[in-house]
């Protein structure tokens, strides 16, 4: 016996569900951001995004070997159950949307897991991350295999 139309469609829902659980992920935002000063191990509010694999993007000014840097480590969680592959960039403006600064990376998170990834600095004059106004980040991931 073939299945009911209401058993199709059960199935496909439950299918979309599983590859949107697994699959890919791509998002952005941009906003408004002023620069703090802060010191060592200081926590500012996150930029957040993102639902199966989040980034959480801790963006401020501070001190590395005595030069001032922007600091934009990220926070990533995959909550999905197979590794993925994440990227982000993010990049800072000034008003009139000149491009003060930005970094990018890219690293594998594995499955349920999260990770810090602490190293994103931006160099250049204290006198120009003061004059920050906005940002933009990008973020994706994608299921990937991990090889040992």
């Amino acid at each position: 016996m073939l299945p009911t139309n209401a058993t199709w469609i059960s199935m496909l829902v439950i299918v979309l569900f599983a590859a949107i659980a697994l699959g890919s992920e791509e998002n952005s935002k941009e906003g408004q951001i002023s620069l703090k000063e802060v010191g060592k191990g200081a926590k500012e509010p996150a930029i957040e995004l993102g639902k199966n694999v989040k980034l959480g993007v801790n963006a401020h000014i501070a001190n590395f070997v005595g030069k001032p840097i922007i600091n934009a480590n990220a926070n990533i969680k995959n909550l999905t159950s197979v590794p993925q592959v994440v990227t982000y960039v993010i990049t800072f403006y000034d008003a009139q949307k000149n491009i003060i600064g930005a970094y990018g990376t890219t690293c594998t998170v594995e499955p349920n897991k999260e990770t810090g990834y602490g190293s994103a600095l931006i160099h250049g004059k204290m006198e120009d991350f003061k004059k920050v106004t906005s940002y933009r980040l990008y973020a994706c991931a994608y299921e990937t295999t991990i090889q040992e």
